[in-house]
């Protein structure tokens, strides 16, 4: 043997020898080197429980000798089971064991230990370990930790779920524990058993609507699977029996989650529920409380039920009825909305039902309904009868007056007793008085709740007349009955009442309402068209039967306008305050007012006191102002009233001065002119010079004087004024000169007198100015150029420091103005530069202009300039169609620098547009009166109008924006005016046509003229106007019509009266508007006219207007023409009146004549005559009886002259004292 580097070896084929030579070896040399180490490690640490995967461990020693034969020992350890999980390790059946190593040439050793096949069972275990440790030994050194791990992976999990099927589940139990079971129970499953070390705890929770005091919880409350192969628990849900009426309710279980997640989990399904089945009512066992009073019923009725109920209803119920006793009968139940209304009679019960299941009932109660029904009256009809049989029938029989009654009979409830009602109901009115007469009909079959019937027949006893029982009704919106000093001449009683009459009768006015149908005090038409003031009355007349309607009251009255008479004006010497003063008749109130027309009262009174200023001149200044009276609301015209401001003269503001009496020591002439400021027109005086003193009063213009060899001393000299007007008389201001020989300081002040003199201090006086500073020391070193301190042209000796001339505060040597206030300062109340009673201080706070008297007070008495408005207007679609809507723009710009007030804007849109709307920057507008009104407009402002109508039809339309007022007053016309165009197409098939006709009304017949027309002079001739809508389709509206008569002015007329039964017509324009025709609808106006002059004339009426307008613009049937030729009458016949005299004092045709001479024999007549003169409002003004002279009348009235105008005649005369007397009517001219 030879050893060699730790290897020995044995020659082949010595297995034996060689095994026992290397365990001799090993121990031998073990004992003798202890360098080895021995480990283990997990070459395959991964098994697994499927497939052929057990894992192996490897034992190895390194470091060893050669040869040598090592015991190693290991314990086997984990939590997995050998000989259960998997089969037993190599040489180790049980717990621990032995390996053995024999090192090779380079002393290392292993050996591999496969862990024994794995069991696959269905346990849920998780992940196992099967573990080797080496033991320690003497023979080597255990390398690391010693030990090794082969992990076994676990191919099983578990799933816990609920079983819902099986007979373990029980999910439902009776509240009372009756039935199979006495508990409802979840059944929870595991589907591979727990084989971990530790039992499964399972997560839940319980919900539903059952509460905890519904029931408990036993059996595995606390829900575990433990290691024993456990695979179903039981959790049982016991209930708790109460009284309590309460729905059906669940308890739900819910699985969460487990206490080991990795390994077990939650399934489907994980939720179950257990019924608690309610075996309580809640509807109880009482009866509901309802009235006990029977209900009885007449006729048709609905009744709720419910309103029979008195009590308290059971939480969780229902109240209802039924029909039939036993409720448990759901289809004899009643409906329950409404309170269960029921139409008939019958018994219904009312019970409590509960409300959660409808399946139990408490006791009933009863409610008993009877119903009975009302006899009928059945239905009459009012009767009529007359008082007089002789008139109509007078007999009505009751019973033909009612049909469909029950058994009954009459009495008479109302009217003039008839006494006891025959047996037959028949009842005679003959002779009894007129009136309403009540018959009742009263049934006696009521049963039950039902009473009698009764129905009336109302019997009208008249006197048959067939004017009726109802009278003429007044218009809706009727004229108005009060008026001030006259009526309106187009004011007519027919105003009042458009009412049809009866068949057979007509509308009359009568002013007598004790006897209307006395026909004597009918009024005339001509009466009714021109009433007088007083009462009328209107009513329907029967001629036949003379007798008339219940009346309609109109009554007249004329309030007098008070007349002013007298004023009283006032005159003041400057401004301030003038008393006005006014009288009037009667007990008339006064307004005051600035303006002639418009605005509001600036006072109320008989007097009124403003304030006035002055002008600029010294020309009076007159202020007007306008007064107003006012009685039983008639106004009097304004009368102008002034108040007058005479300025009162200034003598102006004297200075004194001096002057030398020697020319060589200095100027001895003097301008007295020059020692005034702000004099009005006057002359100078000498009131005082010292004695030898030979000066007079200065005559020439500018008051010269010259001092030259007067004696020294003061000369004094007054200026007296000579404009003043009364009441202001002449005022004066004194001027004195102190005049020395100028070569002397004769005051020692410093100055000699000749430089006093040109200076203008006093050289007699130290001290001119008075101030308390010497002359000399005021004047300074400088006699060339005094000291002046404000600059304001007066030196300072002559400037006092301790005065204030003009009160401003600032004394005059400081004052750059002494006789001015506002200079320095004018924001104090002395100053008001502009005059216009505002200090030029407050002017300045107010933002206003205290140079302007217009600002801000903007009136007539500050005379302010010319302003300048331009005035533009636009249409947003100048070629709009019929249908469409269009805006015009009206822009109102101020083009001066200054305000404007009262600007006022016509707009008045023509008839082809509807307005819709309006919209202002600035003002208000009126579409009515088309006026745009600003109050005030600001300098170099602008302002917008804007009119948004619909076109309602074609044609060209010029509409025009212009401006009516402003103050002040517009100065350039020019751009005052502003027009657009519209050209819109004219609708197809729209034709009006207009004819003319007249004709001649000579009192006896009419004579019908057509194209040509001659009355005689003072024949009454009618026009008439037919206008006639000839269009295709449409109506046509807003028809305006001109009536016009050429060169009428010539010839002159009298217009009597005008009618028309569709729309209005004004007589003083000649304009007839009529509001609409339809297709084919006529409309006629008649004028009756008297001309009084004869000669030729032209009237024509011309169609104007209309909405749509025509389709053919002016064509030859818009317009009519008839020629009238006037004749004078042929000489006249015995009686006819000269009907036009002039009784004015001239002596020509001052009296109203008849004529006496025979045309034919040219001889003179007699005649009796009797004549009655009315005005045009029917008065009586004239009457004469058994008149013979020529001479009529002289146009007085009730002692004063009767006014001008038309009145109208009824003559009786005969010639001879022959029968029969003639009757003749006309009309007579008055004229002064």
């Amino acid at each position: 043997m030879k050893l060699k580097r730790n290897y020995f070896s044995l020659a082949p084929g010595s297995n034996s020898l060689y095994k026992r030579f290397i365990f001799t070896a090993a121990l031998l040399f073990g004992l003798m080197l202890q360098g080895q180490t021995v480990s283990v490690t997990a070459i395959d640490g991964a098994a697994s429980e499927a497939g052929a995967d057990p894992g192996t461990f490897r034992i190895a020693i390194t470091g060893g000798n050669p040869g040598f034969f090592y015991s190693v020992n290991y314990v086997i350890s984990g939590t997995a089971t050998q000989g259960v999980d998997y089969a037993a390790i190599y040489n180790a059946p049980a717990t621990s064991g032995t390996i053995f190593l024999i090192t090779d040439g380079f002393g290392t050793d292993f050996r591999d230990i496969a862990v024994g096949t794995i069991d696959d069972d269905n346990l849920v275990e998780g992940t196992e370990s099967v573990i080797i440790t080496l033991s320690n030994s003497g023979a080597y050194a255990i390398a690391g930790t010693g030990e090794a791990t082969v992990s076994i992976t676990d191919n099983d999990t578990g799933v816990i779920s609920l079983d819902l099927v099986s007979a373990n589940s029980i999910d439902e139990v009776n509240e009372d524990g009756s039935g199979t079971f006495p508990y409802g129970q979840f059944r929870i499953v595991l589907d591979n058993p727990n084989g971990t070390a530790s039992p499964i705890t399972v997560n839940y929770t319980i919900s539903g609507t059952a509460s905890g005091t519904d029931y408990n919880l036993t059996n595995a409350v606390i829900l575990e699977f433990n290691n024993t192969g456990q695979l179903a628990r039981n959790i049982r849900v016991a209930p708790v029996d109460d009284a309590v009426a309460e729905p059906d309710e669940t308890v739900t279980i819910t699985l969460n989650s487990t206490s080991n997640p990795a390994l077990f989990s939650i399934g489907a399904p994980a939720s179950a529920t257990v019924t608690i089945i309610d075996d309580d009512c809640a509807a109880g066992d009482t009866a509901p409380a309802v009235s006990t009073n029977a209900e009885a019923f007449c006729d048709t009725f609905s009744q709720a039920l419910d309103d029979y109920f008195t009590g308290v209803r059971p939480p969780n119920t229902d109240l209802g009825w039924t029909t039939n006793s036993d409720p448990s009968v759901q289809g004899d139940w009643l409906p329950s909305a409404n309170g269960s209304p029921v139409t008939g009679p019958g018994v219904y019960y009312a019970f409590f039902v509960d409300n959660t299941t409808y399946d139990c009932f408490s006791p009933t109660a009863t409610v008993t309904i009877t119903q009975s029904f009302s006899p009928s009256a059945g239905t009459t009809t009012d009767a009529g009868a007359c008082s007089d049989e002789d008139f109509g029938e007078s007999r009505v029989d009751l019973d033909d007056h009612i049909t469909g009654q029950d058994s009954g009979g009459w009495t008479q409830t109302g009217g003039p007793s008839v006494g006891a009602i025959p047996n037959n109901n028949r009842i005679d009115f003959d002779g009894r008085a007129t009136g309403q007469y009540v018959f009742t009909y009263t049934t006696n079959t009521a049963t039950g709740a039902c009473v009698d019937d009764t129905a009336t027949v109302t019997v009208t006893v008249i006197e048959c007349c067939d004017a009726g029982s109802t009278g003429p009704q007044l218009v809706a919106n009727p004229p108005a009955m009060v008026y001030c000093d006259a009526l309106p001449d187009d004011l007519s009683l027919s105003d009042f009442t458009t009412s049809i009459p009866p068949a057979t009768t007509v509308l009359k006015w009568t002013t007598d309402s004790g006897d209307p149908a006395d026909t004597s005090s009918h009024l005339t038409n001509t009466r009714i068209n021109n009433p007088l003031p007083g009462t009328y009355y209107a009513l329907f007349y029967d001629a036949a039967n003379d007798c008339t309607s219940p009346l309609l009251e109109v009554t007249l009255a004329l309030n007098e306008t008070p007349t002013i008479t007298g004023t009283e004006g006032g005159t003041r010497c400057g401004p301030g305050e003038v008393e006005l003063t006014v009288t009037a008749t009667g007990n008339a109130t006064f307004n005051w007012y600035t303006s002639e027309t418009g605005g509001t009262p600036v006072d109320t009174g008989a007097s009124y006191t403003p304030t006035v200023s002055r002008g600029i001149t010294l020309e009076p200044r007159n202020h007007s102002f306008w007064v107003e009276a006012t009685e039983n609301g008639c106004p009097s015209p304004r009368v102008e009233v002034i108040a007058t401001v005479v300025p009162q003269p200034s003598p102006g503001i004297p200075s004194d001065t001096s002057s030398c009496n020697d020319s060589r020591f200095g100027t001895t002439t003097l301008n007295l002119a020059s020692q005034l400021a702000g004099e009005d027109a006057g002359a100078w005086a000498v009131t005082s010079q010292p004695a030898g003193g030979s000066l007079g009063s200065p005559t020439n213009g500018t008051g010269t004087v010259d001092f030259q060899g007067q004696p020294d001393g003061n000369y004094v000299f007054t200026y007296t004024t000579t404009g003043a007007q009364a009441p202001c008389g002449n005022e004066s201001s004194v001027v004195t000169v102190s005049v020395s020989s100028c070569d002397t300081d004769d005051d020692g002040d410093g100055l000699f007198g000749g430089d006093e003199q040109a200076l203008g201090t006093d050289p007699n006086n130290p001290d001119t100015d008075g101030d308390g500073i010497n002359d000399g020391i005021e004047v300074g070193s400088n006699i060339a150029a005094p000291l002046d301190e404000d600059n304001d042209g007066i030196i300072d000796a002559l400037d006092s420091n301790s005065t204030d001339l003009d009160n401003d505060g600032v004394n005059n040597q400081q004052d750059p103005a002494n006789d001015n206030p506002c200079i320095p300062d004018n924001s104090h109340n002395l100053c008001d530069t502009d005059g216009d009673g505002i200090t030029d201080g407050d002017e300045e706070a107010n933002g206003s202009d205290p140079l302007n008297p217009c600002d801000p007070n903007l009136t007539p008495d500050c005379e302010p300039d010319p302003i300048d408005l331009e005035i533009i207007k636009e249409v947003d679609n100048e070629n709009a169609l019929v249908g469409e809507r269009v805006t015009f723009t009206i822009h109102a710009n101020n083009l001066s620098d200054s305000r404007v007030l009262g600007v006022k804007i016509g707009d008045l849109l023509e008839t082809g547009f509807e307005y819709i709307s309006h919209t202002v920057s600035l003002g208000s507008y009126n579409p009515e009166t088309g006026i745009w009104d600003i109050f005030e407009m600001q300098p170099l402002s602008d302002s917008t109008l804007e009119v948004t109508v619909d076109v309602l039809e074609g044609g060209v339309y010029s509409n025009t924006a212009e401006l009516l007022d402003s103050f002040p007053i517009d100065g350039d016309s020019s751009n005052n005016v502003s027009e657009v165009t519209l050209n819109i197409d004219l609708p197809e098939g729209i034709n009006l046509i207009v004819e003319k006709t007249a004709r001649i009304d000579n009192n006896e017949n009419t004579v019908q003229v057509a194209g040509r027309v001659s009355p005689l002079v003072g024949e009454e001739v009618i026009f008439a106007i037919k206008v006639t809508n000839k269009s295709k389709e449409d109506a046509v509206s807003r028809i305006v019509v001109r009536d016009s008569i050429s060169n009428i002015n010539e010839l002159g007329f009298t217009l009597l009266t005008s009618s028309t039964a569709n729309g209005t017509f004004n007589e003083n324009s000649g304009i007839w508007v009529i509001e609409s025709l339809a297709v084919g609808e006529e409309a006629v106006l008649e004028i009756t006219m008297v001309f009084e002059e004869g000669g030729t004339l032209f009237n024509t009426a011309t169609i104007e207007n209309s909405s749509p307008h025509e389709s053919e613009v002016n064509d030859k049937d818009s317009q009519s023409t008839i020629q009238i030729e006037v004749n004078e009458r042929t000489p006249l016949d015995i009686g006819i009146i000269f009907n036009q005299f002039s009784p004015n004092g001239d002596g020509t045709n001052d009296e109203l004549k008849i004529n006496r001479i025979d045309s034919e024999t040219n001889t003179e007549v007699e005649i009796a005559y009797s004549i009655k003169i009315f005005n045009r409002y029917g008065a009586l003004v004239f009457e004469g009886d058994d008149m013979t002279e020529d001479v009529i009348w002289d146009g007085s009235w009730k002692g004063q002259d009767a006014p001008d105008g038309t009145y109208f005649y009824v003559l009786d005369v005969v010639q001879d004292n022959a029968e029969p007397f003639k009757t003749q009517k006309g009309w007579i001219q008055l004229i002064r």
